[in-house]
């Protein structure tokens, strides 16, 4: 089983990878399976730190504007999923309908590559919070306000990164959507402007070549009719050619039998 769990997930990584570079992001493998970005953090040295209380806000509010941004990108990747969901469902209605229903499958196979990178977004990757270490709560006030300020940059900048990234899942996502919308407006009004004419064609078509249907409509058929009365008498033919005369012999015998006063 735990084979077969790493195998899994090394397909499904594999395959949001993919997707990802088919809609121009760049990005490493190992960045999709860890779900983020590996930029520096670019850390303050603890030891030659001055600690002050600017300092100190300075640090919890970057962290606070990285997680407000990370909300607002939940958001909007969870809008995108929902419109998604819902024009899969239009477009495999409307493809019914279209004379190639075969051509839906473009806009369907965009639509679901975004339904697949919004699904990825989701995905939980590896990240880090703020957490007093059972080492530091021996430390003296200012070394441990220094310890704390590092710990709220390395968060802040480590949740960034993985912002970063899931930006990019959402600018992917979108750009599968917006093809995908384009295809199938461009399917409807190619649909709208070939079927009045193609429609009745196909009627027609249909009509003809139903033979049941034919006779349905020319219904059963009746009863012989009575015989008409005879037709006039043709004008007389002409004359055909004299036939070949009979043999001598055989004319006299009849003449010698045939009574007298006969001719």
């Amino acid at each position: 089983m735990p084979f077969m769990r790493k195998a899994f997930s090394w397909l499904a990584d594999a395959i949001f990878w993919i997707l990802l570079r088919l809609c121009v992001v760049e990005c490493s493998f190992q960045q999709v399976r860890d779900r983020k970005y590996k930029f520096p953090l670019d850390l303050p040295d603890p030891t030659t730190m001055q600690i002050s209380d600017t300092l100190s806000d300075a640090a919890a509010s970057e962290l606070d504007r990285v997680e407000s941004r990370r909300k607002g990108v939940d958001d909007k990747a969870r809008m995108l999923l929902t419109l998604v969901s819902l024009l899969v469902t239009l477009t495999a209605t409307f493809a019914v309908r279209l004379e190639w229903p075969w051509l839906a499958l473009g806009p369907l196979l965009c639509f679901l590559a975004s339904a697949a990178l919004m699904t990825g977004y989701i995905a939980v990757g590896g990240g880090m919070i703020p957490r007093l270490d059972p080492s530091e709560a021996t430390l003296a006030e200012d070394d441990l306000k220094k310890v704390l300020v590092v710990d709220l940059l390395r968060s802040a900048r480590d949740a960034q990164n993985t912002t970063h990234f899931l930006v990019d899942v959402y600018r992917a996502g979108l750009r599968a959507f917006i093809v995908g919308l384009l295809c199938a407006v461009g399917i409807a009004m190619l649909s709208l402007v070939r079927t009045p004419v193609d429609s009745m064609s196909r009627v027609i078509q249909q009509l003809r070549g139903d033979t049941a249907l034919r006779n349905e409509l020319r219904g059963p058929p009746g009863a012989p009719g009575p015989i008409g009365p005879a037709g006039p008498v043709g004008p007389t033919g002409n004359t055909g050619p004299m036939g070949p005369q009979g043999p001598t012999e055989q004319r006299r015998e009849v003449l010698q039998r045939a009574p007298l006063g006969s001719s």
